[in-house]
């Protein structure tokens, strides 16, 4: 028995049954990929984050002396916003700001495009103090970051505790939303 294949290609049905499955498959893919993405971008953000306070309480340790995170706009002085970047400095009069004879430690750049980041602490949400103690200057805080959707399932954060311990957010409970030191749910 010959066969003969035929050679014709698609017919106008299978091609638009083709092209629906494709367009579904994006429309769903798509929006996943993009808060996956988001996710990854914010959790690469907290570990930096956690890296830069775990090496400031390790300076202030080493030196004996009060270092400062704060956050600054231009990576050489303190202001503007936590998305701008941050930098560590040995902070001899203990002021929360970088002045002459400060020693820069460590800067950190501007955050991903998209992403926010934000402190709220007692007594201040603009720098962060370690002590050569390596506790905190009396300051529990937490570090917030969320994407542009504001997204709350996407939202991360470091905790910052009087012992000079930070630490990432849980989801305790499991519902999909982290939560601050406190227990309450994060918010963007």
């Amino acid at each position: 028995m010959d066969r003969k294949i035929s050679s014709q290609g698609f017919t106008l049905i299978e091609l638009v049954v083709t092209l629906t499955v494709a367009t579904i498959l994006l429309a769903v893919g798509i929006p996943s990929y993009k808060s996956t993405a988001t996710r990854n971008h914010i959790e690469s953000l907290m570990s930096d984050l956690t890296r830069s306070l775990n090496l400031a309480r390790s300076e202030a340790l080493k030196r004996g002396m009060t270092v400062t995170v704060c956050k600054s706009a231009d990576q050489l002085v303190c202001g503007g916003n936590w998305s701008n970047g941050w930098i560590l400095f040995n902070d001899k009069n203990k002021n929360g700001s970088i002045d002459v004879g400060d020693e820069l430690l460590h800067t950190h750049g501007a955050i991903a495009q998209g992403l926010s980041l934000k402190y709220a602490a007692f007594p201040s949400s603009n720098y962060v103090q370690f002590l050569g103690s390596g506790f905190t200057k009396q300051q529990n805080g937490t570090f917030t970051a969320c994407g542009s959707a504001k997204k709350v399932e996407n939202a991360r954060a470091v905790i910052v505790h009087k012992t000079g311990r930070a630490r990432p957010s849980i989801d305790s409970d499991r519902d999909g939303i982290y939560e601050k030191g406190s227990g309450n749910p994060l918010t963007c």
